[in-house]
C-alpha cells in the first residue's frame, strides 16, 4: 500500500467520495439527513488530500481544509469496505496529521455521526475528544464533534 498526497480535484479522490457518500447513505439510511449533511461535505473549499493506493488503485482517502488560524477540520475519511480492518484508515489519519503540522496547525477538529460507531472509536483511539458541536454542526443533534491538539 502506497500513500500519496494530492488535491481534490484528483479523480481519484472524487472517486473515492462518492463510494464515501453511498456508504453514508446506506449507513445512515435517510435521503432527509443525508441531504443536510452533504452541504457540508462539497470539495471546493479542500486543499489537502491523502490517497490510500493498492497496486495503483484507490482504497481509501481523507482531507483536510482550514477551518481557521491554527485549526484544520478534517473531512472525507474513507476505506473501501473490501479493504477495512488493516489499519489503513489509521494511516490515512496519521498522514493528515502529519500534512497538517508541516503547515503550522495546532490543532484538527472533525465532525462524525452517531451512527458512525465504528468511525467515532478510530478517532478516539487516534487521541481525538468529543467536544461541543461547531459551526454548521452546533444544532445537529446526529453530529458528534472531535478534536486533537498537534
Amino acid at each position: 500500500m502506497q500513500i500519496v498526497y494530492t488535491t481534490s480535484s484528483d479523480p481519484h479522490f472524487i472517486k473515492l467520495c462518492v463510494a464515501l457518500d453511498e456508504d453514508l447513505n446506506h449507513t445512515i439510511g435517510s435521503q432527509k439527513q443525508a441531504d443536510q449533511y452533504s452541504q457540508y461535505n462539497t470539495l471546493e473549499s479542500i486543499k489537502e488530500v491523502v490517497l490510500a493506493l493498492e497496486n495503483g488503485e484507490p482504497i481509501g482517502c481523507g482531507a483536510f481544509k482550514h477551518y481557521e488560524k491554527g485549526i484544520a477540520e478534517i473531512k472525507r475519511v474513507f476505506v473501501r469496505p473490501d479493504h477495512r480492518g488493516k489499519g489503513i484508515s489509521k494511516q490515512i489519519i496519521n498522514a493528515l496529521e502529519e500534512k497538517a503540522r508541516m503547515q503550522g496547525y495546532q490543532k484538527l477538529i472533525l465532525e462524525t455521526g452517531k451512527r458512525l460507531v465504528v468511525a467515532a472509536k478510530l478517532y478516539k483511539e487516534m487521541g481525538f475528544v468529543i467536544i461541543d458541536n461547531y459551526g454548521p454542526y452546533k444544532n445537529l443533534k446526529e453530529s458528534i464533534c472531535m478534536e486533537k491538539q498537534l
